[in-house]
């Protein structure tokens, strides 16, 4: 809904207040959020200017003007425009040991789910796998409409007309069994299919291969941040930290009036029995979570550090956000939905939600992450 003279993405995140914080006095809001807007632009350092090397790349291929796609581009630009009429937002995610394009359904639903594909090229450019994960968690009947309109999708792209079809309704038709999941496979004028659907038909898992192609195992990725850097980073903020070697993880809070903020990261090495600053030191987390648990009634101030605070450790964990890596966390945050994305070779998940303390009824989250890819 748009408001005459009202700026659109004041207005988005005065939405977000309504729907997320409900009770929450709006009372001058709008001028305070006009300042995070300002703030979150001007105050992170890092970014793309800084660091050159984490260009974010757009999320279909990039050609010059002058020259005309070869046709393995178009190959790899038809399945991702497939995607998107399908409800997806696509992004280049790795260039290496392969180019892989993420797409993500957008928005998303929570983070019990999963709507990806995934899409690995081959050295000349051309698909050479397509991963499709499809998870409404205990819901069938959304997972198999998504499921449908995804593949339905491809139609057209590397699948020839109708295969698309025999793909789903092939499973469509099948009867639960008798041990967990049920799997088939075909041969398909491109290549071959391979799926797999969970037990309670709530997950649905295909995977498409050029001829001639093997899928590659892409290894796990790390934040740009290291364990020891983030509790000195937050213990320095008044946080108070606490390691956790089972969780493998380290934990760092701060509370204060009406919230609480906390910092989940999650590293292997805090596993292993040898002594915390010998092994972690100079080692990244795979994964940093930003959260802030909330009730309602947060002042203009709060609602403020609540928004600068998520950002920044956003930024943080990936070691400076480029121009479109902040972009989209602005818009993300606008909207309270779920979207997720890749951005300087790390996958993002902004999710707002029910908090986990009673004290705390809402919470909103950032979840930085290495990509990890295997297939």
């Amino acid at each position: 809904m748009r408001t005459d003279g009202v700026n659109p993405r004041k207005h988005a995140l005065i939405v977000l207040a309504a729907i997320v914080v409900g009770s929450l006095a709006l009372g001058g809001a709008s001028a305070a959020l006009d300042r995070i807007l300002r703030s979150g632009e001007e105050s992170i350092t890092g970014g793309s200017a800084d660091r050159p090397d984490r260009k974010a790349t757009a999320s279909e291929p990039a050609h010059s003007p002058t020259t005309k796609p070869t046709p393995t581009l178009r190959e790899l630009r038809s399945v991702t425009a497939a995607l998107t009429s399908a409800g997806y937002a696509c992004y280049e995610s790795l260039t290496e040991p392969v180019v892989v394009h993420s797409c993500y359904l957008e928005p998303g639903s929570s983070s019990l789910d999963e709507q990806t594909a995934r899409i690995q090229t081959a050295p000349d450019g051309s698909v050479a796998v397509v991963d499709l994960s499809i998870d409404y968690f205990d819901n069938p009947a959304a997972s198999l409409k998504l499921f449908r309109t995804t593949v339905e999708a491809l139609d057209g792209t590397i699948l020839k007309a109708g295969e698309a079809r025999a793909i789903v309704d092939g499973r469509d038709k099948d009867r639960a069994p008798d041990t967990p999941g049920t799997h088939s496979s075909s041969r398909l004028s491109w290549g071959t299919s391979a799926l797999f659907v969970s037990e309670p038909r709530d997950a649905y898992q295909l995977e498409l291969v050029a001829h001639g192609a093997k899928p590659r195992v892409i290894p796990s990725g790390d934040t740009e941040a290291g364990i020891v850097e983030t509790r000195e980073h937050y213990t320095g903020q008044g946080f108070r930290c606490t390691l956790d070697r089972k969780l493998q993880a380290l934990k760092c809070q701060r509370r204060v009036p009406d919230a609480v903020y906390t910092i989940f990261a999650i590293d292997p090495c805090l596993g292993r029995g040898e002594k915390y600053e010998l092994i972690c030191k100079g080692r990244q987390a795979t994964e940093i979570s930003a959260s802030v648990g909330f009730g309602a009634g947060l002042s203009d101030k709060q609602y403020e550090d609540l928004v600068a605070f998520l950002l920044q450790s956003t930024d943080h964990s990936m070691g400076g956000m480029t121009d479109q890596a902040r972009q989209w966390f602005l818009q993300s945050i606008s909207d309270a939905k779920v979207h997720r994305a890749d951005f300087q070779r790390m996958h993002v998940d902004f999710e707002p939600g029910a908090g986990a303390h009673e004290e705390f009824p809402n919470s909103v989250s950032v979840t930085v992450r290495g990509l990890n890819f295997s297939t």
